[in-house]
């Protein structure tokens, strides 16, 4: 195997003399061939990226391993003030550990259904005065898609002065059915509508994953949703199952000034000045934090590494803080568990403590893909033999990323617990240090892992977990990044 390893890792390297163009896969009618393509062109071109072989990446990391990364998270974790959940200073402490601010939101709630979340984003639309900001992994040509730009294109034309841009991963924007809509929204808007398709030259596989709906720089949805009919379910169907949140107040503004943040590096790392201007940042005001239902908020971004800067682990290192130092109990549920070392760490001291951990991930039958069903399957066993509590989704793949630590501190938004999120993806997550928004979390994985909905993985029983070569490969280019 090692010796396949560096004949693939020989011809992938000297395939960077020849720059990338993706118009190839684009021939290929059958689109479940043409995604598992970028899929494998992402395993192989990105693992050597990533690990600094090849010409691309002039031969340098962009991330430490899995056991220097857990050692650096530890001394992180290890050095903060706080040593638990039930510390005063506690949203303080996890800020400074994941370099992020203290904001707070007035309005907040949890958006459950594909269809209620995409009809909030269809009324800020309406709402919007000044801006309306999306970021996004894809906009599918479909009827979600379809419905998105015509609302957008009715904004314009009602009000000429109101600035809309959207921030699509790069890749995803070059495929069969999730290129249409965006080109037509530039056509049609005559440029008014600004569109950046995300990417990074070092590192091809790097993509935005994160999920942001911003209106006016006041009003906030994210969480897990792309715009398309799996994931909005407007035309009857519900593939994939989400969870989105509304925030305002100075938590919409952090969202506003991270997507400008990402906007404007785009712009400057890919020469885009003479088509895009730039977002001037706002000034934040928190207004008083006692007043009534004002919520503590930390919005997390994970930048997976671009041209100028080097990748962080803000996202990965509050995951850890917040699962090594709960008190009582922990609910994840999650479409895509993957343990990695820092999570594996983390998870068993907190069992040693004698915390309660209960998972919801996908299953075998609910993703339906071998390639990504055999490591959630191998992790969730490793899992459950350390002591956490697993549970499988029945029925249509779930897609929410949400983490309930102690009852009072949740975490929602686009990242998913694999090794994806961490090397290649650009994520971002809210953590609400509040009762209400757990317990509402925690009322509804309770409902998820219902007998009808879920099954309790058993490690007394003889389980067969699929495997083939291209879920093998992967191991070696993308699962196991060393």
């Amino acid at each position: 195997m090692k010796k396949i390893s560096l004949i693939i890792l020989f011809v992938l390297n000297f395939s960077q003399v020849f720059p990338q163009n993706n118009e190839g896969y684009k021939k290929f009618k059958n689109e479940k061939f043409n995604t598992k393509l970028h899929m494998l062109n992402s395993v192989l071109f990105g693992g050597i990226d990533q690990k600094g072989l090849s010409f691309r990446s002039g031969f340098k990391k962009n991330h430490l391993s899995w056991k220097r990364l857990n050692k650096k998270i530890l001394t992180i974790v290890e050095n903060d003030s706080c040593k638990s959940t039930d510390c005063s200073n506690y949203v303080h402490d996890y800020a400074k550990s994941t370099n992020s601010n203290i904001s707070y939101s007035y309005n907040t709630y949890i958006i459950y259904s594909g269809i209620d979340g995409f009809n909030k984003r269809l009324k800020l639309i309406k709402e919007a005065k000044k801006s309306i900001y999306i970021s996004t992994w894809a906009i599918y040509d479909d009827e979600t898609g379809f419905l998105l730009k015509e609302k957008l294109l009715e904004k314009v034309r009602t009000n000429k002065l109101i600035d809309i841009r959207i921030i699509v991963d790069g890749q995803v924007s070059e495929r069969k059915l999730h290129n249409k809509i965006l080109d037509n929204l530039e056509i049609e808007s005559e440029g008014l509508i600004k569109i950046i398709r995300w990417r990074t030259k070092p590192y091809r596989a790097n993509g935005n994953h994160r999920k942001l709906f911003i209106v006016d720089g006041l009003k906030c949805v994210l969480g897990g949703m792309n715009y398309g009919n799996m994931y909005s379910h407007i035309s009857g169907a519900v593939f994939w199952q989400d969870v989105d949140v509304f925030i305002d107040g100075s938590a919409a503004m952090d969202t506003y000034n991270i997507f400008a943040e990402i906007w404007n590096e785009q712009v400057k790392n890919n020469k885009l000045a003479k088509y895009f201007d730039l977002i001037p940042k706002v000034s934040k005001v928190n207004r008083a934090p006692n007043l009534l239902k004002t919520i503590p908020v930390v919005i997390n971004n994970h930048n997976p590494g671009t041209k100028n800067r080097k990748a962080d682990q803000n996202i990965t290192t509050g995951i850890v803080k917040l699962i090594s130092e709960a008190k009582k109990s922990i609910v994840i549920e999650n479409a895509y568990f993957i343990m990695t070392t820092p999570f594996k760490s983390a998870i068993k001291k907190a069992i040693h403590k004698g915390v309660k951990i209960r998972l919801l991930t996908n299953s075998e039958a609910s993703l339906n893909e071998v390639v990504l069903s055999n490591p959630i399957l191998t992790s969730s066993l490793e899992a459950a033999k350390l002591g956490v509590e697993v549970y499988l989704k029945k029925g249509a793949s779930l897609h929410s990323k949400y983490l309930v630590v102690d009852d009072k501190i949740a975490m929602v938004g686009s990242f998913n617990f694999q090794p994806r999120s961490y090397y290649y993806e650009g994520e971002l997550v809210a953590v609400f240090f509040d009762t209400i928004i757990s317990k509402k979390l925690i009322n509804k994985f309770n409902e998820n892992i219902k007998p009808e909905k879920a099954d309790k993985l058993l490690i007394n029983r003889n389980i067969q977990i699929k495997d083939n070569f291209r879920a093998k490969l992967a191991r070696i280019f993308f699962f196991n990044q060393l």
